[in-house]
């Protein structure tokens, strides 16, 4: 007959003392106190509206010329309810001046796959040979 370890087994039905067992043991690795209901929980994301999409380009003209000294932090700011990470990354896949939305030419493809065998799914190093065209819409036509 196998030995349980005590440790790590709690059969009794009282949720306290699973909680206190639990605090017992420690956090997990990396985790903080441990408190988990202290922690903020991310909020979901939603689709971006047309408004916030038109005032988060009219943000970014007004911050820079250049899109790589951008604080996205600071667009962020100035949109409610969204995070530096999604302005960039709507910036960087969907409102760009130079993205091309055209369907993918010959051409195109070759060189994606050319740059592919060169770099593997590096899909930064290849976005290099297509610039028109952002990470994201190469590595999933890829």
């Amino acid at each position: 007959m196998s030995k349980r370890n005590t440790d790590f087994y709690d059969d009794s039905d009282s949720d306290a003392d699973v909680r206190s067992s639990k605090a017992a043991r420690g956090s997990r690795k990396g985790h903080g106190s441990g408190d988990l209901t202290a922690r903020i929980r991310k909020e979901a994301s939603r689709p971006w509206l047309q408004e916030e999409s038109d005032f988060l380009i009219q943000v970014v003209a007004k911050l820079s010329e250049s899109t790589d000294s951008i604080n996205w932090q600071d667009v962020a700011k100035q949109i409610p309810g969204r995070t530096g990470k999604q302005c960039r990354e709507k910036w960087k896949n969907d409102l760009r001046p130079n993205i091309c939305k055209e369907p993918w030419t010959l051409k195109e493809e070759y060189v994606l796959a050319l740059a592919h065998s060169k770099h593997g799914n590096r899909w930064s190093e290849v976005s290099h040979y297509l610039p028109t065209r952002p990470e994201n819409t190469i590595k999933n036509r890829w």
